[in-house]
């Protein structure tokens, strides 16, 4: 019987005061003897009237069933608040005088079922006596969604307008290329949050021109590509979008470069692709209707060129884009309202399109950034000055210290923190969601980051700042992601990279989580990071494990050492043991007498209780495993259990403080995604029926957060999908 089907029967019947009756659902038996069963619960203090985690609970019910699962009788009464346990009296009918039954006994909230727990007991009908069984604990064990963690970021895009707003000190993103589709949002950036507006716009789009115009007081935005074609619509954004009809328009067109002459009170626009030519036309637009400007000489048809406005020369300046041959252009030139011209300079970035650029008045030059040169180049995350005569380089190409290499990413001035900001664009790994500020000397990483879907991320609690870390498991962002209750990102200046399946464990004693490896866009990594509840630190100790991804770690507070076992190494599952030592940073391979066999994706985690490590499942060469190991620190056990959870890889596992057992939760099994929940006492694992229970998947990260009293369970793959939701299970 399936916990739908089951919830789906007592629903109506959980109001009752007290009713019963039999079905017998597999038909008619030679034999019916009548009998009653007294349960006497008792309800953990976390369930006592209403739950710790969630909803107050509303009823309680039985289902009594054989070992068919034929229902022999039920139950349904309004839960009991206030008291610790309660009397429930069932009528069976059984298939014997004396009969093994299972009693289920679930509590719901809301007419939804939060917890259930299966209880087996000998009922006897002889004499009309009722069976009675006194004091069965019902042990918490309740699954209950987080609320949705508030989007903090703009969210990943490429090829969006975005524009600052001097009078407001607010940058204004719209529209844009998601992993998901073209974009037709509305977001700002107000001090250094982003949030996005609710307000109906321009349809979805990328590569919209979109400028500031100061005369007007509101943000233009011109054309771009939809699903349905290049647009020729002119919009204005003020707080609110207005379409705006002018007169003439530069026709249906996308990526043109536009830029505000602050000097002439001029929108400019210049080329663009219209979806069959390359253009080199040049507009203007004057707050009512747009003009076409004939110039004797201008730069040669291109799309996805920069421009801005430089009013040190009273000239806008364009750089680059890419040709009808797809090339990228490497040229500057200059517009004073009526001519171009061409400006040979003594040095300047390489050919590129899809870059950004902005005026600083602080330094009084034009600032440019990034970009996407050709296939044997790639992308750029160089910073050059333009004073109006040449270029200067200000932060070398492939910078370490700023936003990764991009193109088609969002550029703009804050002139209230006198800094250049870049937000999203396309990154060598997809479509990127981090904003970075240059304030004139160093890159910094700002405005939050939304807290994406993931697959695969490590996890791991800080006691001593009492909040649960996680990162990894995308590989668009290199976010650091911290909860105590909400989900909020860790703004840093450096972290680990993007990676998949890091392994991550908290060292207690020395107040410090321990990364180690993952799987980058280039492989396998071998890599160790600390972080302190601040910042991250590569530790640069010689003699680290092989590189891998998957890998099983956990800290042993008995022994102050974090232990590390397999893997997916370069060629295949690793069985190798390895041991930190945080205070000296070194690791050590370890050779125990015995090993479990080579694999990935196991769970593990560290029970005071045993004094050991327990490790479950994972993937081996032939499969998803289901065999149960602890580890003392000389030797790994074995553990012959009479039950055990079904093979699996990728599962979630933590040390439930409030019950004192290991609870592992979901994996991939051999053919599915499971949901199950377990609990391994350090010598048998028994299974909880909480009711609700996150959907099935693997590759979700977790961990207990001591100050919650609750393990926090995120994201994972469910169907192929990775997902962005929040569990909480006591």
């Amino acid at each position: 019987m399936s916990l739908s089907s089951l919830s789906r029967r007592l629903l109506p019947v959980v109001l009752l005061a007290a009713s019963a009756c039999a079905r017998d659902t597999a038909g008619p038996r030679a034999a019916r003897y009548p009998a009653t069963l007294s349960l006497v619960p008792v309800f953990p203090s976390a369930t006592a009237g209403a739950l710790s985690l969630g909803a107050s609970l509303d009823s309680i019910a039985v289902v009594v069933t054989n070992a068919a699962g034929d229902t022999l009788g039920f139950l349904g009464v309004p839960f009991p608040a206030g008291q610790d346990s309660s009397v429930l009296t069932i009528a069976v009918t059984l298939d014997s005088t004396t009969q093994t039954v299972t009693a289920i006994i679930e509590l719901l909230a809301g007419g939804r079922v939060v917890f259930e727990q299966r209880v087996q007991l000998v009922v006897n009908s002889t004499w009309g006596l009722p069976t009675r069984v006194d004091s069965i604990p019902l042990a918490s064990a309740i699954w209950t969604p987080a609320s949705p963690a508030v989007e903090g970021g703009l969210s990943a895009r490429a090829g969006f307008g975005a524009v600052y707003d001097p009078a407001t000190g607010d940058a204004v993103v719209f529209g844009g290329s998601t992993p998901t589709g073209l974009s037709g949002g509305t977001w700002v950036l107000s001090g250094g949050q982003w949030r996005r507006l609710p307000v109906a716009g321009p349809g979805p789009r990328e590569g919209a021109g979109m400028v500031y115009d100061a005369a007007g007081g509101v943000a233009l935005l011109y054309g771009g590509s939809t699903a349905a074609g290049f647009g020729s619509d002119t919009w204005e954004f003020d707080g609110a979008w207005h379409g705006v009809s002018p007169a003439a328009s530069p026709g249906p067109r996308g990526f043109q470069a536009m830029a505000y002459d602050a000097g002439r009170g001029r929108v400019v626009l210049f080329g663009g692709h219209d979806g069959t030519h390359f253009r080199n036309d040049t507009w203007e637009f004057d707050g009512t209707t747009w003009g076409q400007v004939v110039t004797a000489a201008a730069p040669s048809p291109r799309a996805a060129a920069a421009m801005a406005y430089d009013p040190a020369i009273g000239k806008t300046v364009l750089f680059g884009g890419v040709d009808s041959t797809m090339h990228p252009l490497g040229d500057t030139w200059v517009y004073d309202g009526t001519t171009w011209t061409p400006v040979a300079t003594a040095a300047a970035p390489s050919p590129r399109a899809a870059l950004g650029m902005a005026y600083d008045p602080v330094t009084g030059r034009v600032l440019l950034f990034g970009g996407a040169g050709d296939r044997t180049v790639g992308r750029h995350n160089d910073l050059w000055a333009f004073d109006g005569t040449t270029w200067t380089q200000l932060a070398p190409d492939n910078n370490a210290a700023g936003p990764s290499p991009r193109a088609a990413m969002g550029v703009f001035f804050d002139t209230r923190d006198g800094a250049l900001d870049v937000a999203g664009g396309l990154g060598s790994d997809g479509i990127l969601s981090d904003t970075w500020q240059w304030n004139g000397t160093t890159w910094s990483a700002t405005g939050a980051a939304p807290l994406a879907a993931r697959s695969r991320p490590g996890m791991a609690y800080d006691s001593r700042d009492r909040f649960a870390v996680m990162y990894g498991g995308t590989l668009a962002d290199s976010v650091t992601w911290l909860y105590d209750g909400a989900w909020r990102p860790a703004l840093l200046f450096s972290a680990p990279g993007p990676r998949l399946a890091p392994a991550m464990a908290y060292d207690t004693g020395r107040g410090r989580v321990i990364l180690f490896g993952g799987a980058g866009a280039a492989g396998p990594e071998a890599d160790t990071w600390e972080f302190d509840g601040s910042a991250w630190s590569l530790d640069t100790t010689s003699g680290s494990p092989p590189a891998r991804s998957g890998a099983a770690m956990a800290y042993d507070a008995r022994r102050a050492t974090v232990v590390m076992f397999g893997g997916q190494g370069a060629s295949g599952p690793l069985a190798d043991t390895w041991e930190y030592n945080g205070a000296t940073r070194t690791w050590t391979a370890v050779s125990p007498p015995s090993a479990p066999p080579a694999r990935s994706g196991a769970a593990m985690a560290f029970a005071p209780v045993l004094g050991k490590v327990v490790l479950f499942g994972g993937a081996g060469s032939g499969g998803p495993l289901a065999d149960t190991w602890t580890y003392d620190g000389t030797s790994w056990t074995e553990v012959a259990t009479a039950h055990a959870p079904p093979a699996r890889t990728e599962a979630a596992m933590v040390f439930e403080r409030g019950s004192g057992e290991t609870v592992l939760f979901g994996g991939r099994g051999a053919t599915a995604d499971l949901n199950d929940t377990w609990a391994f006492d350090g010598a048998d694992w028994s299974e909880l029926y909480p009711g609700v229970a996150p959907s099935a998947r693997s590759g979700a990260g977790m961990a207990y957060d001591a100050a919650l009293g609750a393990a926090v369970l995120f994201g994972g793959t469910v169907a192929g999908v990775p997902q962005a939701d929040t569990w909480l299970f006591k």
